[in-house]
């Protein structure tokens, strides 16, 4: 996270930290939590919500998981489904980053 913090400052971003939050939606049949959820785009408008209904309201922009004992690339059609543009996945190897392309997460 500290990463995104100073990347946030050196270019002047408003981010809006979500943590670790569940989302439903009812279309899915399924919800997700994430290890860390960020708004970049939309930081001001979900800042103002108490609760985020992903029906109405935008995806985050970022997710980030962290894929130290189990691995996260089944949730990875959930993210896009949702329409979630970046999922960076710590893992022991590295830190490979995902981009929302279409309908699917290209490295």
């Amino acid at each position: 996270m500290l990463i995104v913090d100073a990347i946030a400052l050196a270019r002047d971003l408003h981010l809006l930290n979500v943590d670790s939050t569940t989302f439903t939606r009812a279309d899915l049949a399924r919800g997700f939590e994430p290890d860390a959820c960020l708004y970049i785009q939309h930081a001001r408008h979900c800042a103002m919500q108490s609760h985020t209904d992903l029906t109405v309201d935008p995806p985050s922009d970022l997710v980030m998981e962290i894929d130290i004992t189990s691995p996260s690339l089944n949730k990875l059609p959930i993210y896009a489904a949702v329409g979630i543009a970046e999922v960076w996945r710590y893992t022991r190897e590295g830190l490979p980053l995902y981009q929302l392309l279409q309908d699917g997460y290209v490295p």
